[in-house]
């Protein structure tokens, strides 16, 4: 939001006359809105950050991912944790795990993750978390 007021010279590019605000994704998803007013942004507990604040704002909004989640790879190589609700491939033949620590907080990080469970496929590379999983972890 740009605070400049009436009696003050309008610059869009001065970074100080803005304030940002900062939600979850999922918050917003969740009021099923494509846009809001300020007032519902701040009644789901957005405040005004500056800009020189604004990456941190954004990172202590960002979920935590589990450090020690199991991570499932489907064959269109994406890391999946347990229970995603949107993987719906039965035939689980051409899945693998990864059971290594810390895999998961790697993929959302945009590493990418090798299968490791030698009870499924094995060698099998995750490139990208899934969207959803992502979201609720």
């Amino acid at each position: 939001m740009h605070t400049t007021t009436s009696a003050d010279p309008y610059d869009g590019l001065d970074i100080s006359a803005w304030q940002f605000y900062v939600l979850r994704g999922d918050d917003v998803a969740a009021t099923g809105q494509s846009s809001m007013q300020l007032t519902t942004v701040v009644r789901l507990g957005g405040v005004p950050v500056a800009w020189h604040e604004l990456a941190d704002a954004i990172a202590a909004a960002r979920p935590a991912a589990p450090v020690n989640a199991v991570v499932e790879v489907s064959p269109a190589r994406v890391g999946h944790l347990p229970g995603c609700p949107h993987k719906g491939d039965a035939d689980r033949s051409r899945w693998g795990r990864v059971l290594r620590p810390g895999a998961w907080r790697d993929l959302c990080n945009g590493s990418t993750v090798v299968t490791d469970d030698p009870t499924m496929i094995e060698g099998l590379t995750a490139k990208a978390a899934c969207k959803d999983c992502v979201a609720r972890s």
